[in-house]
């Protein structure tokens, strides 16, 4: 790819016009993020067409040995089927309008070759890259033909991990839900393309730039995207063991995480997160599962605990059956108790009612007279409701 109307642009400059645009539609939903560090600013984008490369064929057990011996990462029996080749990056234009130049500086990534969660960097990751090369790769589907950045990445095992999460991680994205993945990246060189017909032959956004020489510091997978078939292939999932109700922490936080890279709000994130919940306590109606209240504080790796009261899965359907309908019938009677106690309530409010009423009536007949009006009352108050109903009766 040459450019022939490209002027480099200065760091600060650049950072200045994504503040700018931090706050638009546009930038809300092209998944880029940015942050201001030591080292100088990191970019993550989250490209399409990234994730698993399914049609890639595995070297063979000795040579991935060789790879994670040179990534300096340990190797046990069974960790070749913990392997998953992936597309990190191309120089497709993204939903951001920029182009990511393939020619990236790898060295210092090589010396620390780490597979983030959803680009925290405060958190321990979940597996190591192995081997990463730029190669040419062919989309037909997407009409692509061009270089791009592929990795083969080993996920930690629960012995490795004692806590599950970097399992998860790898059973949802082997299983083919978990399918995007994002590099954050040091940029080196940036060009601002000047020329109209040349940034529409490109296919640069309005904002759009090229990434040249790039530091990679680290390769993430990211939100998992809520489709029709979610609730089916979670299950799946659930009855292979490879999904369970501590779950929801990883995909709640991967969610949280991407809007606020994507500078959303508090309205996006309670709608995403009522989605999963929804989904959540279809699967695993057992469980007690809270919202999480704050947009700006990550979700904690907590134990779901079951509900109180609620009906434990069983194997055999029909006793699960009967402990739902126990379930709920004690719900429905404590539902029937409330209820009445309303129907006492709104008895005496209707009491009370008929009481006032009957005052007004009496005012009506005695008037301004003050004597005869205290007279009155006096009886009301002493009177039975009988003797009231029979005074009333005369005085009309």
């Amino acid at each position: 790819m040459e450019i022939k109307s490209g002027i480099e642009m200065e760091i600060g400059a650049f950072i200045d016009g994504l503040r700018k645009q931090a706050d638009t539609p546009e930038f809300m939903r092209s998944g880029m993020g940015f942050k201001e560090v030591e080292e100088g600013v990191k970019i993550t984008k989250h490209q399409l067409h990234t994730g698993v490369d399914r049609s890639y064929v595995m070297p063979s057990i000795d040579t991935l040995k060789t790879f994670t011996k040179e990534a300096g990462v340990e190797w046990k029996d069974g960790s070749e089927d913990r392997i998953l080749a992936t597309w990190a990056s191309d120089e497709r234009v993204d939903r951001h309008g920029d182009i990511v130049r393939q020619n990236w500086d790898l060295a210092n990534y090589k010396n620390n070759p780490v597979l983030q969660f959803s680009h925290e960097w405060n958190r321990p990751p979940v597996g190591n890259s192995i081997k990463q090369e730029v190669v040419q790769r062919t989309d037909k589907r997407a009409s692509f033909e061009g270089p791009a950045l592929r990795m083969l990445n080993l996920f930690m095992d629960n012995e490795q991990d004692p806590s599950g999460f970097s399992n998860q991680i790898f059973c949802m994205i082997n299983s083919g839900f978990l399918r995007a993945c994002s590099v954050g990246f040091f940029p080196k060189k940036i060009t601002f393309v000047e020329d109209k017909d040349e940034r529409q032959e490109l296919g640069l956004g309005p904002f759009g730039v090229v990434f040249d020489e790039s530091e990679l510091a680290e390769l993430s997978p990211t939100a998992i995207p809520a489709n029709a078939g979610a609730v089916s292939i979670l299950n799946d999932m659930k009855a292979a063991g490879q999904l369970h109700q501590n779950s929801i922490n990883i995909i709640l936080e991967s969610t949280r995480n991407s809007i606020v890279r994507g500078k959303g709000d508090s309205q996006q994130w309670f709608k995403q997160q009522d989605r999963w919940l929804s989904v959540w306590r279809a699967l695993f109606p057992q469980f007690e599962i809270d919202e999480h209240k704050n947009l700006d504080e990550p979700v904690e790796y907590r134990d779901i605990k079951e509900s109180e009261g609620a009906p434990a899965p069983n194997a055999d359907l029909s006793v699960q059956i009967d402990e739902l309908k126990s379930f709920m019938t004690d719900k429905l009677d404590s539902v029937k108790s409330e209820i009445s106690s309303l129907g006492d309530k709104v008895e005496e409010i209707r009491e009370a009612v008929d009481d006032v009423a009957l005052q007004k009536e009496i005012s009506k007949i005695v008037g301004n007279d003050e004597e005869t009006h205290n007279s009155l009352d006096a009886i009301v108050n002493s009177a039975s409701a009988e003797s009231l109903a029979i005074l009333t009766k005369n005085t009309k």
